[in-house]
């Protein structure tokens, strides 16, 4: 059984924009996704399919609440072929850490020093110029699956008329 991690502790519109990937992950395999405690609800009428874990990412102060450690150590428990890290914040690299770097895609920790793969940081760099690349964060992260080896679905597959 394959299994994947999509970790998106970003916010509302973010959490749409992860739908091409994890219903591409989710054809394969299982999915386990963390998000804001806030969307936990959301996240389970967009991805019913997936385990979805909620950590207190936008709190007052900044700080995780005392379920970080909880869900760390589930998630290192279930032994994730890929782990999509899809947010550059702080947070969401202190829980990509807990895992191998060779089997994080987007942005990952190696060595202290903060990472982005060829593909997000393409894309970052042509976003500069929205007006003449108009690239879609959804096509951008599906195609993370790509550099893992899975084709991603059509995007008629994933919203259909």
């Amino acid at each position: 059984m394959h299994r994947y991690l999509v970790i998106q502790l970003a916010r509302f519109g973010d959490l749409v924009q992860t739908t091409r990937l994890v219903k591409t992950l989710s054809q394969i395999g299982e999915v386990s996704l963390v998000v804001d405690e806030s969307l936990t609800g959301l996240a389970g009428l967009l991805f019913p399919n997936a385990q979805t874990h909620g950590l207190r990412a936008h709190a007052a102060g900044g700080r995780p609440g005392p379920e970080l450690a909880g869900v760390v150590d589930t998630l290192k428990g279930l032994d994730f072929e890929q782990v999509f890290n899809l947010n550059y914040s702080g947070l969401n690299f202190a829980l990509a850490a807990a895992f191998d770097p060779d089997r994080i895609r987007g942005y990952r920790m190696r060595g202290g020093q903060r990472l982005m793969d060829p593909w997000p940081n393409l894309g970052f760099r042509l976003m500069q110029e929205r007006t003449r690349a108009p690239l879609n964060l959804v096509d951008m992260w599906a195609h993370l699956a790509q550099e893992a080896g899975i084709a991603p679905l059509e995007p008629s597959q994933v919203n259909p008329i």
